[in-house]
């Protein structure tokens, strides 16, 4: 009787863990979808028609940042760009700062380690201006003018003793109509004295709907403004703050490859400099590589023992981007705080970089200035090991049906806004805490105008 009583309850055991597995076990999703037609018109409803008994169904309309294929990208060589800000001190030493690229760096942050590395100077010096002024002989509009002698043409004259000015500040805007797709990506902005503290160069297809090329402040006599290229028909600057009117004695447009690679410091030897607080932009393509091996930046600062004094100088909202193909922006790094920049003083302790306002969250990196006659100043600020081709945005797909979904539809609607070719993935799982099983559909539409 004992054995029999022993063997049921093995039997009882064996079939309960033979259910359980059985309630573990989850199965192939059986799942199908189609359209009604392979080619539509942008704006048009497109209807996915389900089948099938899929617990969880999620959908990529191939169109940026919604790729199946790119779902667990993290680095993707792209176009990476270092955006900074520099301010000089009173001085007249002048070319004493200068930015440096590694792809070698060993990352001992000593005079040794620097010496053994291979740096690449990328501070623009000695300046040259393209001869083409893109500007000139347009269209131009703005959006108030205060009378008659400060029209949006006489920012356009060549003459810097005539002024367009608008009535207030904020909003106001001057715009250039080019009447084609220009490429441009540099202006030269002009004004009496500093009133504008804050703007922005704007670009756009149509003149209506506006993006923002870059935003500066402080534009002064002569600001030349750098920034990644654009292609547009129509370019404005755009008025965020300042005192009095704005106004613009000249507006000047080029495009100039020859800077897009190169650092243009706030202050120069030559007669062009950065205005004060407007970003610095360099692309490192130059430095990006496939297998995406690390670049460290430097700050060099080098004053000389003579009769002049050197300047001081702040470097701050430090950033580094990569831009993809599809004109996705990852950031690969946001802000000092995360750049892990490190002083090496390589001559004279007593004028070295710092960290402000503080070591733990940096917004910017400082270096003082002796007076003249000083001994030689010479000082490194370099950053940690930054991965140019880094991806901080992987794309997502749009969850259309869940294990949740009380009633799960049988047609998923959607609506592509631009022509192209879209390769579309649906995604269809069943799924549970110990295994998942999966079907991808595929469907190829073409969107037409």
């Amino acid at each position: 009787m004992k054995n029999t009583n022993h063997i049921s309850i093995l039997f009882i055991l064996f079939t309960t863990a033979l259910l359980s597995c059985k309630r573990d076990e989850i199965s192939l999703p059986e799942f199908s979808v189609r359209t009604d037609q392979n080619t539509y018109k942008a704006g048009e409803e497109v209807l996915f028609h389900f089948t099938g008994d899929a617990d969880n169904i999620v959908f990529w309309s191939g169109e940026k940042g919604n790729q199946y294929a790119n779902r667990q990208r993290d680095a993707e060589k792209g176009t990476p760009y270092v955006r900074f800000i520099t301010g000089a001190g009173i001085g007249a030493q002048n070319d004493n700062l200068s930015v440096l690229v590694s792809k070698n760096f060993n990352g001992n942050y000593d005079a040794a380690g620097i010496a053994a590395a291979t740096w690449t100077n990328i501070t623009a010096t000695n300046v040259t201006l393209p001869t083409t002024n893109l500007a000139l002989g347009r269209t131009y509009t703005a959006s108030t003018v205060i009378n008659a002698n400060s029209t949006p043409d006489r920012a356009f004259d060549r003459n810097a003793g005539t002024v367009w000015q608008g009535v207030g500040m904020a909003n106001q805007w001057i715009a250039i109509n080019f009447g084609e797709s220009t490429t441009f990506n540099q202006v030269i902005l002009k004004e009496t004295a500093i009133r504008t503290t804050a703007y922005r160069i704007e670009y756009s297809s149509d003149g209506s709907n506006w993006q923002t090329a870059i935003t500066g402040a402080n534009v002064g006599v002569q600001n030349i403004v750098n920034f990644p290229a654009v292609t547009a028909s129509h370019m404005r600057v755009f008025y965020i703050s300042g005192s009095s009117n704005a106004n613009l004695n000249e507006l000047e447009v080029y495009n100039n490859p020859s800077l897009a690679k190169k650092a243009l410091l706030s202050t120069l030897s030559t007669a062009t400099v950065a205005g004060a607080n407007t970003p610095t932009v360099v692309d490192l393509s130059d430095f990006a590589s496939s297998d995406n091996t690390p670049v460290y930046v430097a700050f060099k600062y080098l004053s000389a023992a003579n009769a002049l004094k050197p300047r001081p100088w702040t470097v701050s909202a430090f950033s580094v981007t990569n831009t993809l193909a599809d004109g996705t922006v990852n950031d690969v790094v946001s802000s000092f705080a995360n750049a892990g920049f490190k002083g090496v003083n390589i001559q004279n302790a007593s004028h070295v970089w710092t960290l402000a306002p503080n070591i733990t969250i940096p917004t910017s990196i400082t270096v003082t200035a002796g007076e003249a006659g000083e001994a030689v100043n010479e000082d490194w600020a370099i950053s940690a090991a930054i991965p140019l081709n880094k991806v901080s945005l992987a794309d997502k797909g749009v969850p259309v049906i869940s294990i949740t979904t009380l009633s799960p539809p049988t047609v998923y609607k959607y609506i592509f806004t631009s022509p192209g070719t879209y390769n579309i993935v649906f995604h269809a799982f069943n799924q549970n805490i110990k295994d998942k099983k999966s079907v991808i559909k595929e469907l190829t539409l073409t969107i037409t105008p």
